[in-house]
């Protein structure tokens, strides 16, 4: 039961923050010749995309709606958003400028975009210039997720690993992926996200199409109290918890032809980046044409892909235990004190043989991760793949054991005077492999500093989850340690 610490959790690397050296080894945070120059982590990169990313995904599905007379009507932006998605597809211009406070100047992209709206998949190549020339990315997406490919992000992603992925709204759980969906019908519904007017700004020709030109505005605590009035607070605390971390406000414009059909949008936004506080900005302008077109768009092989939703939400602050919480048992006859304690012990006695059997058949791995901070330092480019190797062969095994582990547990129709705190600790648990998986996935692109902080929510919550195992008489299902022997407590 992940009430239990993670077993092994305890000797993940630390260099400053605690890793223990093998005796008459020291362990050192310098970097050895091997060592990557001043790697920028890649959750930084992440983050800053993962918000503009997750701005325009919201912003071009969530336009301002009207009340008239107490009825709900479709603004023009909005029914132009709809009819333009029920094209079979469209190809586009793309022209964005990206501004750092305190960077020398602002970074410029251009590039092309088609997508298809039988399949609800798009995709996009940007032309992003950099102090070395300019640098190709890719993004691919369907109503789920983005996929993105560049130079620019490979020296921080696994070796095996060609693609980053960021699920739409950040999550997975049915309520934040209904909020996020950018497929047809969502789309409809999503566009009541925010209350207010739509300003008309006049006639403009718009690649030889005349246009109406719409201005509007988007604000996630709206949109958030939106998703709450409709039921899902899962959602709604999601979007609170990002206006809290990353706020931002955004301009909305669209040009629209005398079809109905979008012929330009235009997103302005500015958010705050959590980690220093600064205000960045983001300007993009996308012509649409070829109304008609329907591409054929594949989505990357899943083997080459790296899952940065864990990380973004990690960095954002928003892991609540949403993405892994699995289906409760449905309301039943509940089990008796006597079989709910057998059926739950017997679960976690389960567990712990698979963690043991699985901590031994990872020692060598752990111990080649622990010899190799210790010999060349915790950034050491050799230090890296050996943690790699430890997180796909041992940490993320057992994450996947004990998410097993809880969805069994949601499972279990507990006694009535039970139910409270039983739900409780299911609840608490999915929270632990949420913040598990968080952490393997910082520890597989270098970001230890991230990881420790993961690492010291987890010893935390882990204390909780305990006292609630042993409340409810589950002795078998509090804190224990099945680490592979020889490891650093």
């Amino acid at each position: 039961m992940t009430s239990m610490p993670p077993p092994g959790h305890g000797d993940r690397p630390r260099d400053s923050w605690g890793w223990v050296a093998p005796e008459g080894k020291a362990s050192t945070p310098s970097s050895p010749p091997d060592s990557p120059p001043s790697l920028d982590p890649l959750s930084r990169r992440l983050l800053q995309i993962a918000g503009a990313l997750s701005g325009i995904l919201i912003l071009l599905v969530a336009y301002t709606w009207s009340r008239d007379e107490g009825e709900h009507s479709l603004n023009p932006i909005a029914e132009a958003a709809a009819r333009t998605q029920e094209a079979p597809g469209a190809s586009s211009e793309i022209h964005a400028v990206y501004s750092i406070p305190g960077a020398t100047r602002s970074i410029s992209m251009h590039g092309q975009g088609v997508y298809n709206g039988h399949t609800d998949r798009s995709r996009v190549t940007l032309i992003v210039p950099t102090p070395n020339g300019e640098v190709t990315m890719e993004g691919i997406g369907d109503d789920r997720t983005t996929y993105l490919r560049s130079k620019l992000l490979q020296p921080g992603l696994p070796p095996d690993d060609e693609w980053m992925a960021i699920e739409s709204g950040l999550g997975r759980s049915s309520e934040t992926s209904f909020a996020s969906s950018s497929g047809p019908d969502a789309q409809l519904e999503l566009l009541r996200a925010v209350s207010g007017d739509v300003e008309t700004l006049g006639e403009e020709t718009i690649g030889g199409v005349e246009t109406t030109r719409y201005r509007g505005s988007f604000d996630l605590p709206a949109y958030a109290r939106f998703l709450r009035e409709g039921g899902s607070d899962a959602a709604a605390r999601q979007y609170e918890r990002l206006a809290e971390t990353m706020p931002s406000t955004t301009e909305v414009e669209t040009w629209v032809d005398g079809d109905g059909l979008i012929r330009r949008v235009r997103l302005a936004m500015d958010f705050k980046d959590p980690r220093t506080g600064l205000i960045n900005s983001m300007d993009m302008t996308e012509d649409f044409s070829d109304f008609g077109v329907a591409p054929d768009i594949a989505l990357p092989d899943p083997a080459a892909v790296f899952d940065a939703t864990p990380l973004a939400r990690a960095e954002l602050g928003l892991l609540d235990g949403s993405n892994e919480m699995p289906p409760l048992a449905p309301a039943g006859t509940p089990l008796s004190p006597r079989a709910f304690n057998s059926k739950a012990q017997g679960i976690c006695a389960s567990v712990e043989r698979r963690l043991e059997r699985m901590g031994k058949q990872a020692k060598p791995l752990v111990e080649r991760m622990k010899n190799a901070i210790a010999q060349n330092g915790l950034e050491a480019r050799s230090s890296l793949e050996a943690i790699r190797a430890a997180v796909d062969g041992y940490y993320e095994p057992m994450a996947r054991a004990f998410k097993h582990t809880v969805s069994q547990f949601a499972q279990i129709a507990p006694p009535a005077g039970k139910a409270v705190d039983f739900h409780r600790l299911v609840r608490l648990s999915s929270l632990q492999i949420e913040i598990l998986v968080a952490e393997n996935r910082a520890m597989q692109v270098g970001e230890y500093s991230l990881s420790k902080n993961l690492s010291d929510r987890l010893e935390h919550l882990s204390h909780r989850t305990d006292r609630i195992a042993e409340e409810l008489g589950l002795d078998d299902c509090e804190g224990g340690d099945s680490a592979p022997s020889g490891q650093p407590a």
